[in-house]
This record gives C-alpha cells, sequence and structure tokens, in this order.
C-alpha cells in the first residue's frame, strides 16, 4: 500500500480528543454572568449638563499660582545658577537649569500638616531638623545618601504646608530650600 498510510502506520500516536462541551458551557455561562451585571435600570430622566457659571480659566483662575509665587528668575538665584526652565505644573511645580544639573522642586498642600511631613520623611530614612522659617515653625530634611539634595517645609498660612525641595545646586541646597520656603510664606501671606 504505497502512499496511503493507516493510524498505525503514523509515526504520531493519535491526539486524544479533548471535551469541547465543558469549555463552552463555562464560557456562556460567564457571558452571561456578565451580561446581567451591566444591564440596569436608573431611575430618572436623563438631562443635558448646565453651564457651571463660566468657563475652567474662569473658575480655576488661582489654580497654579502658587506655581508663580515666586518668580523663575529667583529661583535660579537662590539655586546658584544662571536660569531655569520649569518642566511642570500641578500639585507639584518643577524647574531644572538650562543644563540640567539642578532640579528644584515646590509642593503646596492645602490640606497637609507639619506632622505628616515629619513622618513621612522619617520614614524615608532622612533626617529631619526642626527650625524656624519667617517665625514659623519649619523642618529641613536631607536623604542621607544625597548630600547635594535637601528640602525645607513649614506651615501656609492657615492650613496647609509649603515645601522647597533642592537637588544638584552649585549652592548649600538647604540654604536654598530654606530660602524659597521663606520667600513663598512673605510673598503669598
Amino acid at each position: 500500500m504505497i502512499g496511503r498510510h493507516t493510524p498505525a502506520m503514523r509515526a504520531d500516536p493519535p491526539r486524544a480528543r479533548r471535551p469541547r462541551r465543558p469549555a463552552r458551557v463555562a464560557g456562556l455561562l460567564a457571558c452571561c454572568v456578565l451580561a446581567a451585571g451591566c444591564a440596569q435600570t436608573v431611575r430618572g430622566e436623563a438631562s443635558v449638563a448646565e453651564p457651571s457659571g463660566g468657563s475652567a480659566e474662569q473658575q480655576y483662575v488661582n489654580l497654579l499660582r502658587e506655581c508663580t509665587v515666586v518668580p523663575e528668575d529667583v529661583i535660579a538665584d537662590t539655586a546658584g545658577v544662571q536660569a531655569v526652565v520649569d518642566t511642570f505644573s500641578g500639585a507639584v511645580c518643577r524647574w531644572r537649569s538650562f543644563d540640567g544639573a539642578t532640579d528644584v522642586q515646590l509642593n503646596w498642600f492645602e490640606s497637609g500638616t507639619m506632622d505628616r511631613e515629619k513622618s513621612v520623611a522619617e520614614r524615608l530614612g532622612y533626617t529631619v531638623e526642626t527650625v524656624r522659617i519667617s517665625g514659623a515653625p519649619a523642618y529641613v530634611m536631607r536623604a542621607p545618601d544625597d548630600a547635594s539634595s535637601c528640602g525645607a517645609v513649614a506651615r501656609a498660612g492657615d492650613s496647609g504646608v509649603v515645601g522647597w525641595w533642592v537637588h544638584g545646586a552649585p549652592v548649600d541646597p538647604c540654604a536654598a530650600a530654606r530660602t524659597l520656603v521663606e520667600l513663598s510664606i512673605n510673598r503669598a501671606l
């Protein structure tokens, strides 16, 4: 029998057929459960959202104000660099020197507390020194393995905290951070 192969002549043993029915039933059941979970009746009437009284620019006119309290030329001068460019604004404002060697960062948390800032710094293994900046209780924080990085934080007015971090500056980063906190407090009040 040339050219004909019988099952006994195959090199490979025949594969055992797997039952497909349980897999199909499980798949169908899963689809039904998902569809049932997504099908809900919501009572009430649909309506188009009404304008909220102005554009986002009008409503949030001071949203990023904290990032401009200390002008960029003053930030650069305090950090000992020729100039800085902002790289991010939001909950945390950041600047970088043109040569990329120095980073400066501002955080202004309206609901932040001094206790929280201190406990986070201590959990990170930073040394925390209690100081006063512009008469306000403050902390100066240093990472144990990075002498070129330092931060300072103080109460910001009636509530919240303002903090600055300076990294890689040609000047004392702690002195720069303290000065930037002081400038923020004095200009914001």
